[in-house]
């Protein structure tokens, strides 16, 4: 059986628990019956995966799925260690370790920088946040000089900006952008009659 996107997306917007949401994923990722196509990968159905079993505070069962991932083929929007980081701090246990694997594995990108920085502004650490907001800026500039990728630019200097004022930070050079992008993002929903 073929899994496209739309089949991985079902399973995701399914009203299974979280456990047979992650379960079902892991099966799609590995077992032969199941042929790949599309962007669908073992990498991105795995880390998928584990997230769900996190929510479902299996987190046993997370570390196994996240190794697996490791060493799995294809590419996910989220590193497994960024998962792990999120287990951690759920957990009240130090994610460190996970961060700075991450962080020297020269492989970070742009919407697992802002997704740690969710994750750490969540746990009330709202630096540790501002520093992988900066970090996801940063790699976005380089992966992408043109800024073609405008959707998730504004994702993170939005973001970005929004925790800056909560912390009292005087306005910058990415914060004034931040505000063109909320106007722009107005103008959209105008249009759209919101």
């Amino acid at each position: 059986m073929r899994i496209t996107r739309d089949e991985a997306d079902a399973v995701e917007e399914s009203d299974l628990s979280a456990r047979d949401k992650a379960e079902k994923l892991i099966e799609f990722a590995t077992s032969d019956e199941y042929e790949l196509v599309d962007d669908v990968n073992p990498r991105s159905l795995l880390v998928a995966a584990s997230e769900y079993l996190g929510y479902a505070g299996a987190f046993d069962r997370q570390e196994e799925v996240l190794a697996m991932a490791d060493a799995a083929a294809g590419v996910s929007a989220i590193h497994p260690d960024v998962v792990r980081v999120g287990a951690a701090l759920s957990r009240g246990l130090d994610p460190a370790p996970y961060a700075d694997r991450y962080r020297k594995s020269g492989h970070i990108t742009p919407l697992s920088a802002h997704y740690m920085g969710d994750l750490y502004d969540e746990a009330g650490e709202p630096l540790a946040a501002e520093r992988w907001l900066n970090i996801g800026i940063r790699a976005l500039e380089h992966l992408d000089p043109d800024m073609v990728d405008t959707g998730t630019w504004d994702l993170l200097l939005i973001s970005r900006r929004n925790l800056r004022a909560r912390l009292g930070r005087p306005m910058d050079g990415y914060d004034e952008e931040a505000e063109a992008a909320d106007a722009h993002f107005a103008i959209d929903s105008d249009d759209l009659g919101a």
